[in-house]
């Protein structure tokens, strides 16, 4: 382990992607949402469930999808920095193997994830023992501390997926995009696999395949599943999940570590070709990539339309097939072209 780590290396990285701590900071902090349930509690008793709300409610999917958004950009920053002309010659030249190279991309990218994780945590503190006399009914320490190692868990892991993938493409955009697919995958073919399960074995399958979906989608973690109980038309929290999903999340971290392992040591980042392995695979690549991409674009339309289930599934088919179709063509474009050492 002390062998990957350069200093000399770790700085470089560190240089160009240091400023990406202030936005992941940012998005960390709850200090406003907790200011703002402040006076909510000096009129009114509150429970934990609104407290578990302001850092694991479903309402926030704008800060899930600026998370994404930022480690995305974040990736392909550490990735391409490399493959420019100047730094890809100079790097020729220097002492260093590619593992020592990618691990110094991972231990600073997921360096600035904790930082920023760490500053959101303290922030987090400050504002709820500084308001403890109203919050202490609302928010646990239990949930500031449990965002924190979730956010850095989830971040990391969509950290490493992108980080490989944009090992294996060439081209830094499609990489991304990809990277985005792979990742929204579970939650692109949920609504087909629902009408399929409900229709061939009932309700109660349909919801067995939902939580088998919920657990492979990363991003799901963000919004803990609480088991909740409405009395007199407000609802309370019987019991949460932070901790069963902090576990399922190392296991996840684990895993997409190994798959990241055993890329660097197949391929190079900055050789010529989109990735080097054979004819068979290659083919089995540009499938698998058209299918993940088109269940993306499918999922991503699937939001503008309002028919009945039956419509709903043959245009969501029909989008699916489209997108495939385009985008095995542009994978077979983006391989051949690669050959000839077209790069960003």
């Amino acid at each position: 382990m002390k062998k990957y780590l350069n200093k000399a290396l770790l700085y470089k990285e560190w240089k160009n992607i240091w400023w990406f701590i202030l936005p992941l900071t940012l998005l960390n902090i709850k200090a406003l949402k907790m200011s703002s349930i402040v006076d909510y509690a000096k009129k009114y008793r509150g429970n934990y469930y609104e407290g578990i709300q302001i850092f694991f409610g479903f309402d926030c999917n704008s800060q899930i999808y600026a998370f994404v958004l930022v480690i995305i950009i974040m990736s392909y920053f550490i990735i391409s920095r490399d493959r420019l002309g100047s730094v890809k010659n100079l790097l020729n030249y220097m002492p260093f193997n590619k593992n020592e190279r990618m691990f110094a991309k991972v231990i600073v990218g997921i360096g600035i994830i904790f930082i920023a994780g760490i500053v959101g945590v303290l922030i987090n503190s400050i504002t709820f023992f500084g308001n403890y006399m109203y919050l202490e009914r609302i928010i646990k320490l239990k949930y500031i501390i449990g965002f924190f190692i979730i956010t850095f868990l989830v971040l990391s892991i969509e950290y490493i997926i992108l980080i490989g993938i944009q090992c294996l493409c060439k081209n830094g955009a499609f990489a991304a995009l990809l990277g985005v697919s792979v990742i929204k995958f579970p939650s692109s073919i949920e609504i087909i696999i629902d009408a399929v399960t409900v229709k061939k074995f009932g309700e109660g399958a349909a919801n067995t395949a939902d939580k088998f979906i919920d657990n492979l989608y990363i991003l799901n973690y963000f919004k803990i599943h609480a088991r909740t109980q409405s009395i007199g038309g407000k609802v309370y929290l019987l019991s949460e999940e932070i901790v069963p999903n902090i576990i399922k999340l190392i296991i996840f971290l684990i895993i997409v570590g190994i798959i990241l392992i055993h890329i660097i040591k197949k391929l190079d980042i900055n050789e010529n070709v989109m990735f080097k392995t054979t004819i068979k695979k290659e083919i089995v690549f540009r499938i698998f990539s058209s299918i993940f991409i088109g269940f993306f674009a499918a999922d991503g339309m699937s939001r503008l339309i309002g028919y009945d289930i039956v419509m709903y599934i043959f245009i969501l088919n029909m989008i699916f097939i489209i997108a495939c179709y385009f985008a095995y063509g542009c994978i077979d474009k983006f391989i051949k072209l690669s050959r000839y050492g077209w790069g960003e």
